[in-house]
């Protein structure tokens, strides 16, 4: 991608679409935040066995808006008779029923240049059924809105979509689009594991002489070092401001956070206080030279990342 930034995503183990660049390498950092300890449907990561890590990136070569759209009845929705479907806008029936319950279908034919096809219902709140070629896919989920269809589908194969829509009268349709690619292959890994970026972090010393506020370009990283041997004999906490970014603190060579930091793209946050991180008494070193250690990336893909303070209190 010629070193552009194209931006910071949480999947929560579905899908993420961003903007892309034409030509050059790409080039993917990921990191995984752990189990759940409780079983939400809202998205694929926090279900309870959920897996973690990294899966695949696809070049989308074309995002086809579908359509035109086939109206069948559906048991408790619109009855149309004997007449033949009638063609009609995708959520555009009109109907005195609530819910409302109405089956669209559509032909596809997919790209013969792509290996990889992705159904994406941008803005739906509605209950919607996805079926292919008599397959049933499952209920799309609101919160990931997208469908895989490449299991189902073969290059330059015709094959029938069908969307079954219940929606209350303040449910959204969305709007169907088919996003069509080719997969990523050839990757080579690094793992950048907790005593590697220690490492990492120990080769930036000694680093210049700094003041907060800093701030970093989109998609920047830097390291920020503090020395806290003057803290040794107590637990410390460290309250850690700024906007857009993410900070992975290293204390004396252990991981004791990560956080994000307000602004765009951050997820909701629950449970603890999003902004802080603890300095344990016992791991404070006899010989003293403690550091505190950030790492500090600016997330927003537009935007620069400011890191504006650090607070340490008892």
């Amino acid at each position: 991608m010629g070193g552009q930034f194209l931006g910071t995503v949480v999947p929560g183990g579905g899908f993420a679409r961003l903007p892309g660049a034409e030509g050059g390498a790409l080039e993917v950092r990921t990191e995984i935040w752990g189990h759940s300890n409780f079983d939400d449907a809202r998205l694929p990561a926090l279900r309870l066995g959920a897996q973690r890590g990294f899966d695949a990136v696809t070049a989308v070569r074309s995002a086809r808006p579908l359509g035109p759209w086939r109206l069948h009845p559906v048991d408790g929705g619109p009855r149309i008779g004997a007449a033949p479907a009638p063609v009609v806008a995708w959520g555009s029936w009109i109907t005195a029923h609530r819910p409302d319950t109405t089956r669209y279908v559509t032909d596809l034919l997919p790209d013969p240049g792509c290996d990889t096809w992705v159904l994406h219902l941008d803005g739906v709140t509605a209950h919607v059924e996805v079926r292919l070629d008599g397959a049933d896919l499952g209920v799309l989920n609101p919160h990931d809105p997208y469908a895989d269809l490449t299991p189902w589908l073969r290059p330059g194969v015709p094959a029938r979509l069908e969307l079954t829509l219940r929606r209350g009268p303040a449910d959204s349709a969305g709007e169907p689009v088919l996003l069509e690619g080719r997969r990523a292959t050839g990757w080579s890994a690094v793992s950048g594991e907790e005593a590697t970026l220690w490492q990492a972090a120990t080769r930036t010393l000694p680093g210049e002489q700094t003041h907060l506020p800093v701030r970093l370009a989109p998609g920047e990283l830097g390291w920020l070092h503090a020395d806290v041997t003057a803290f040794a004999g107590r637990t410390w906490t460290a309250r850690i401001t700024g906007t857009r970014t993410k900070v992975t603190a290293w204390f004396n060579g252990h991981v004791v956070g990560r956080l994000w930091l307000p602004g765009e793209p951050r997820p909701a946050m629950s449970g603890g206080d999003p902004e802080l991180l603890t300095l344990p008494a016992a791991w404070f070193d006899p010989a003293g030279g403690d550091r505190l250690s950030l790492l500090v990336e600016a997330v927003h893909r537009d935007l620069p990342g400011e890191l504006t303070g650090v607070a340490f209190g008892p």
